[in-house]
């Protein structure tokens, strides 16, 4: 048994999971959402957790553990499953109040799928991202890479929301909000009396960048990739040697990355950029541990959030800077959150203090 104690510094969306082995032991489901509340979050009915997954399952409805290590997986999107689960159920349902004001905590808890959530034609105020504050959005879908999480509210003007998840094209049954006048109506007003404004924090807003440490990160590697060659425990390899004797087939800068690996010593305090190429034909959902970071890009095509994010979701070819202040001492894991690629040599450790 272990047991772990840490300050509660911000409120938000959040979650844990196995790293030991996680692109198995998280495909078997070892995680579970942590949701800090905070005085001064917006009042509603009801706060609706949804800890999203897809599985992959046989053919008897088992976890198909044939494939689990698939090397295929590895060197491509990473393990994508044939079956979704919100909380571990398929297509549940939940009970509210007539007239509920209601706040969906949404989280991608699988190893590698890119999550579309799409929320009916209902109009969703988007209100934080990776536990994070956004400014307010209106929405009626989500893109969540894996890890990633988005809290919205919305004001139930029907008697049932269905959700579904449309990554594939093809609608895919995640749930349904119904309204059960046994529980009453909104205590926060009804559709006669509108309900009070949602009154909200703004982000904080991005420091001046004349002092920062910037940290340069060329991804390569991968199926339809261009590296020929990586640094793997202190030797050049080629890169089928790495593949098939090691499983490794992403590197960092030249390197294998590995969760030993220190690729930085940043001092306390300072502001950082980890700037990204994704020199790959493969989405990353890249996620710092410990901090959230500032989106920023020269590409004017790119929509970068208006808040800060744990996790970005990088598209081939994509140049990104992540932008932190280091003010959380410690060794902290920046790595791709498909689990596969992570294990496979996409992570490294930043040591802050």
């Amino acid at each position: 048994t272990f047991e772990y104690e840490f300050p509660l510094k911000d409120s938000g969306t959040y979650w844990y999971h196995a790293h030991n082995m996680g692109w198995e032991q998280v495909a078997r489901g070892l995680y579970g959402p942590l949701i800090i509340d905070d005085d001064g979050d917006p009042p509603v009915d009801h706060d609706i957790c949804l800890m999203i997954d897809d599985w992959r399952l046989d053919n008897d409805g088992q976890i198909h553990q044939a494939s689990l290590g698939s090397l295929h997986d590895w060197s491509h999107a990473g393990r994508l499953g044939n079956w979704l689960t919100v909380n571990g159920l398929s297509a549940p349902s939940f009970q509210v109040k007539d007239k509920a004001r209601i706040r969906l905590l949404m989280i991608n808890a699988a190893n590698a799928r890119v999550m579309t959530i799409q929320l009916d034609d209902a109009q969703a105020t988007l209100v934080a991202l990776d536990g994070a504050v956004c400014l307010p959005e209106q929405i009626n879908r989500i893109i969540l890479a894996p890890a990633q999480r988005a809290d919205v509210i919305l004001d139930m003007d029907r008697g049932i929301l269905t959700l579904s998840e449309v990554s594939t094209g093809e609608p895919y049954p995640a749930g349904t909000i119904n309204v059960d006048p046994a529980l009453g109506v909104s205590s926060l007003g009804t559709s006669e009396r509108a309900k009070t404004a949602l009154t909200l924090p703004a982000p904080p807003k991005l420091p001046s960048l004349n002092n920062v440490r910037r940290i340069p990160i060329h991804m390569q590697g991968g199926a339809m990739g261009n590296l020929q060659s990586a640094l793997f425990d202190g030797e050049e390899k080629p890169l089928r040697e790495l593949a098939q004797n090691h499983k490794k087939l992403w590197a960092f800068n030249g390197a294998v990355g590995d969760y030993r690996q220190i690729m930085a010593e940043i001092e306390l305090n300072s502001l950082v950029s980890i700037d990204v190429y994704n020199d790959t034909a493969w989405q990353h959902a890249m996620h710092l541990h410990g901090h959230h970071f500032w989106v920023l890009s020269d590409d004017p095509t790119i929509a970068l959030p208006s808040g800060q994010r744990d996790t970005w979701l990088m598209q081939p070819q994509e140049r990104i800077s992540l932008v932190f202040r280091a003010d959380n001492p410690g060794l902290w894991l920046f790595h791709c959150h498909m689990l596969e690629h992570a294990a496979a040599g996409m992570g490294v450790v930043l040591s802050i203090n």
